[in-house]
């Protein structure tokens, strides 16, 4: 399938979504020739876009999810209440079709389902508690020539 484009809500004439998950500028500050974006990496591995809208000192700039933006370009509104959700589970892949709305429980189910991991902050690697017991006991081999 070839990648097609089409112009992002509120952002037409300046925004391009495609139908890969990618989004273009396509005229900016004088420059007419098309320009892919890089997504900024956020937390929990999603991505988002900078978009801005006006000119020069009455610039505005928003940031959105970039799951987000290539819903409402290919599918619509999404109605309140309602969450993004990838279907394959994997957070880098914006394409549309691997896009579906469902609500917040039905996310976690979703990824339950996937075997996805509840919390990747809880995924760090932390390092344990010791009890006052533990470090006297640490002290005592370490004093004992044992470790």
């Amino acid at each position: 399938m070839t990648e097609t484009w089409r112009a992002i809500p509120g952002y037409e004439g300046r925004y391009e979504a495609s139908t890969e998950g990618k989004v273009r500028a396509i005229f900016k500050w004088g420059k007419t020739t098309p320009r892919v974006l890089a997504p900024l990496l956020y937390q929990k591995g999603y991505f988002k876009y900078q978009l801005s809208v006006g000119r020069f000192e009455k610039t505005s700039v928003h940031r959105d999810w970039a799951h987000r933006i290539i819903y409402r370009t290919f599918h619509g509104d999404i109605p309140d209440g309602m969450t993004v959700n990838h279907i394959d589970g994997n957070k880098a892949n914006n394409a549309p079709d691997n896009l579906e709305l469902a609500t917040h429980a039905e996310q976690h189910a979703h990824a339950r389902r996937l075997g996805l991991p509840r919390n990747r902050r809880l995924g760090v690697l932390r390092a344990p508690h010791l009890t006052a017991d533990d470090v006297i006991e640490i002290r005592r081999s370490h004093a004992a020539g044992e470790t």
